[in-house]
């Protein structure tokens, strides 16, 4: 699939497009595809300034266009020097790396050489028709007024970024440092490599990313307070286990079996299930958006207060899944039957379905007026 990368930072294509590469997206970027315009930022977030982007650059070239927005915020500054969404360009005027090393270890000492903060990204990925947007919080680090002498063009503000777990400039750290593995990752990692199942195992308070776990298998284990996204658990076994309070967004569990594994108060936003089996599981308030169960098994599924917004659910095999208060709006279901499926205390607006797949589903009256769109009834 041919996507347009809607950045000019060198910095960040020579990361991101490498990255995207690897999920099989064929990437092009601006000067690729000879586009020169400018974009005027105006968006207060990072995912209002991304969709600016990806819908202007969409218009010029008429490719999937996907952006990516960075927005700082900084704890203890007053309102006027919040940067937010403008971190390049201060007083208006848009700042080159020198004059942003100067402007925020200025800022920094301003305040007593150091200041706590973040990144929130933001994702947004347009074709035309439909829009889609995604937003990752980043961990909190200290801004110090002194610059490393190792500096990342594009990425100015790595040489006065300090990581509090490695106590290290950012620009400093090497590659193994920033993705410094944990002892979950590390028992896990044995784990596969040993060919041993993993068994009765309880993990907390854990963050992870781009971590690859592909045929892991877990018995009886508990996932609790953990982030673990943007990571690969292709063809692993998981049974009688407990996720609580997790992140597993943007995860790839392709082919991956599922058998009594529970979700709940979960994040799944964006994450894979391609051809996935899942039977005698429960999804209880947890958010998967843009969940993709496409050529999956979903065989005695409880969805219960879940947000399906957006997800896909194409060529699936399902067997007494319930759905009870699921936020189901705009889902696609492609070539997937629906029938003696109750969706009567869900929404389901926008939906898109074929009628021969319609046929049979279970839906209250409202929603049926909604569905008569299908059939270009118009009810006044």
């Amino acid at each position: 699939m041919e996507i347009l990368f809607a950045t000019k930072n060198p910095a960040k294509i020579a990361y991101y497009k490498t990255e995207l590469e690897k999920h099989g997206m064929e990437i092009y970027t601006l000067r690729e595809k000879h586009v020169d315009c400018e974009v005027d930022e105006t968006g207060k977030t990072a995912i209002e300034n991304a969709i600016l982007k990806a819908k202007a650059y969409y218009e010029q070239t008429h490719l999937k266009t996907i952006a990516i927005d960075d927005t700082l915020y900084i704890e203890g500054v007053t309102d006027e020097e919040q940067p937010g969404a403008k971190v390049r360009r201060i007083g208006g005027i848009e700042r080159t790396d020198d004059e942003m090393l100067s402007y925020y270890t200025a800022l920094a000492r301003k305040y007593g050489s150091r200041l706590t903060a973040k990144w929130v990204k933001g994702v947004a990925i347009y074709d035309g028709k439909n829009l889609k947007t995604h937003q990752v919080e980043g961990d909190f680090f200290y801004f110090v007024d002194q610059i490393s002498p190792v500096r990342h063009e594009g990425y100015p503000l790595d040489s006065i970024t300090i990581m509090p777990e490695q106590n290290k400039y950012l620009s400093e750290m090497t590659k193994d440092e920033c993705k410094k593995g944990s002892k979950m990752e590390e028992e896990i990692q044995t784990a596969i490599a040993e060919e041993q199942r993993l068994e009765a195992k309880t993990w907390k308070d854990d963050k992870l990313k781009q971590v690859n776990f592909s045929t892991a298998e877990f018995e009886n284990c508990t996932f609790e307070n953990l982030q673990i996204t943007d990571s690969i658990f292709e063809k692993a076994s998981l049974r009688n286990c407990r996720f609580f309070q997790c992140d597993l967004s943007s995860s790839r569990f392709e082919n991956a079996y599922f058998s009594k594994v529970t979700f709940q108060n979960c994040k799944t936003i964006g994450t894979n299930f391609l051809e996935a089996t899942l039977q005698n599981c429960q999804f209880q308030d947890t958010m998967a958006s843009y969940a993709n169960f496409t050529k999956a098994v979903l065989r005695e599924i409880q969805w219960q207060e879940t947000i399906l917004k957006e997800a896909f659910f194409e060529e699936v095999k399902w067997k007494q899944n319930t759905f009870n208060h699921c936020d189901l709006r705009n889902v696609q279901f492609f070539q997937t039957s629906l029938a003696n499926l109750d969706f009567t205390t869900s929404q389901i607006e926008g939906i898109v379905v074929d009628l021969k797949d319609l046929k049979g589903a279970i839906v209250n009256i409202e929603q049926a007026v909604d569905l008569s769109r299908l059939l270009g009834i118009k009810i006044q």
